[in-house]
């Protein structure tokens, strides 16, 4: 039982392509990326989960892409603390030097 229609399939990365085994056989081991099975390789095996370019990725690897963005948020938020810490520094000198000129001026005319 062959089909007469021919389909593109949705995702150049998900189908390897390929000849179609005979009816019966596992059909997306030979035309489907790896991870990725069905009709036009646009389902993902267990333990696998879609990524935005129509692939199916391992699980674990999608497991570190929080653990990534969580790392880079923290790096992110110790910079700009670092950067505020010393911006507050530099304010607050030049504070102090406007209040020492203050005092110069008014113990001068005294």
């Amino acid at each position: 039982v062959f089909a007469s229609t021919i389909v593109e399939c949705p995702s150049n990365k998900a189908c390897k392509g390929g000849k179609l085994p005979m009816p019966g056989t596992n059909s997306e081991d030979g035309i489907c990326s790896a991870g990725n099975k069905g009709p036009l390789c646009d389902v993902c095996k267990a333990e696998y989960v879609r990524d935005y370019d129509g692939t199916c990725k391992a699980c674990e690897d999608a497991r570190r892409k929080p653990i990534n963005i969580f790392f880079t948020v923290l790096v992110l938020l110790g910079f700009i603390s670092l950067v505020l810490y010393f911006v507050r520094r530099k304010l607050r000198a030049g504070a102090g030097e406007d209040e020492r000129t203050a005092n110069n001026l008014s113990t001068s005319f005294s």
